[in-house]
């Protein structure tokens, strides 16, 4: 076996073993993933040139998608910037050391291989990126549905109107660094009203099982500056929406429709 091969085949098995021991502390999702290396990894042993060549070109479909996502994180701070450049940095290396695993194996002699299921893995974990992209939660504020860390798949490809009721992730207006995930409780033309921590919407009181109120102050709204008897009534704006977090512990945000 060509060393290059061998080499490609130690760094697939490494590869593996780190998504595998990361879905220890990372969403299981992680541990599918490492069957990718893995079977490129074992398919290389047996002299198959395709598993060289495929996961190669596993690497590279996701290197596409590196231009779409830095356009959809225009805020993201520095300290992302460098992780994923290194990423692509490390992702280019081994995606070019597979490559030129699979051409010294073509010229070992080796089996091709069936190239097919590689081509479908690729596009079958790539191609649902361009329509979805996952966010980390990273507040409390809508505890105990969702809680810091945990993460979330979000649709941005059709871009719809957001509707009562929807849990969306937005870009905070004034800082773009910061990303949000709330839920819309009025469209524009709504009225709302918070008495003693109840929403009123139009005149009728909101069913919000899963509203849980742990701050012991008053959100810093107007809509509730006082919590226990609050009965501020305010009409949301045209084009802007009014957003809460299930446990009515962080302000309560105006936003108004924009790109994310």
């Amino acid at each position: 076996m060509p060393v290059i091969a061998l080499i490609a085949a130690i760094v697939a098995f490494l590869i593996a073993g780190i998504l595998a021991l990361s879905a220890l502390a990372e969403p299981v999702i992680a541990l599918p993933l490492a069957l990718v290396p893995l079977a490129a990894g074992i398919g290389i042993l047996r002299r198959k040139m395709w598993s060289a060549y495929g996961f190669a070109l596993f690497l590279g479909m996701h290197l596409i998608l590196l231009p779409l996502i830095a356009v959809r994180s225009p805020g993201a701070d520095l300290a992302d910037k460098v992780a994923a450049l290194s990423s692509s940095v490390l992702s280019i290396l081994v995606a070019v050391l597979f490559f030129f695993a699979g051409r010294s194996l073509a010229r070992a002699g080796s089996t091709s291989g069936r190239a097919w299921p590689w081509v479908a893995v690729s596009l079958m974990i790539t191609f649902p990126l361009f329509f979805f992209q996952p966010f980390v939660n990273r507040s409390g504020s809508m505890e105990d549905t969702l809680l810091i860390g945990d993460r979330v798949l979000t649709r941005v490809v059709p871009r719809g109107t957001p509707q009562r009721g929807d849990v969306i992730v937005f870009q905070y207006p004034p800082d773009h660094s910061q990303t949000f995930i709330k839920r819309v409780v009025g469209m524009p033309g709504d009225r709302i009203r918070v008495v003693n921590r109840v929403v009123y919407r139009n005149g009728v009181a909101l069913k919000e099982p899963y509203a849980v109120h742990k701050a012991g102050y008053p959100d810093s709204s107007p809509l509730e500056q006082a919590v226990s008897f609050s009965v501020t009534l305010t009409r949301i704006p045209d084009r802007s929406y009014k957003l809460e977090s299930y446990a009515h512990q962080s302000r309560n945000q105006r936003l108004r429709p924009h790109r994310t």
